[in-house]
């Protein structure tokens, strides 16, 4: 993990802790169809012990990334996460890895979601059921990338 990513997220991890938020560029197709790459999000530091199953928080990750997934076990300081279209649950993270929870997202189409607990069960729901189907699901939607990509 280099220093400079190291260094990057504990400066988010003070600005966050203060009170105020940060704004991050989503990458990658982990939860889809949930967060698009080149989305951008607000996310602002909340005590984990106040996130609830189906909340979407932001931690870091190997290679000093910054990860965002969905809870979706917890049981006291123990946490699970996944990607909506991930096959396989997180790997294990510390409460400081844990940077805060989703506020807003920003879709590419200006479409702007306030997150609260009102629209968690759909996507608590569609998680679990691409959990089933991701395993013949992701092929496909990686070669539909790779050809849209290629279009440009």
């Amino acid at each position: 993990m280099g220093r400079k990513n190291l260094d990057r997220i504990r400066i988010y991890q003070e600005v966050l802790k203060a009170g105020r938020h940060i704004d991050l560029n989503l990458e990658g197709r982990s939860m889809f169809p949930f967060i698009m790459p080149g989305d951008k999000a607000k996310v602002r530091w909340v005590p984990l012990a106040r996130t609830r199953i189906g909340e979407v928080v932001v931690f870091r990750g190997g290679q000093g990334k910054l990860v965002s997934h969905r809870i979706i076990f917890k049981k006291g300081d123990k946490v699970i996460t996944k990607g909506d279209f991930s096959p396989c649950w997180d790997r294990k993270w510390k409460s400081e890895d844990y940077l805060g929870k989703l506020e807003e997202l920003k879709g590419k189409r200006n479409l702007l979601f306030q997150l609260s607990q009102a629209f968690y069960p759909l996507p608590i729901l569609w998680s679990i059921s691409v959990s089933l189907l991701s395993f013949w699901l992701h092929p496909f939607f990686r070669l539909y990338l790779t050809m849209r990509e290629r279009r440009k």
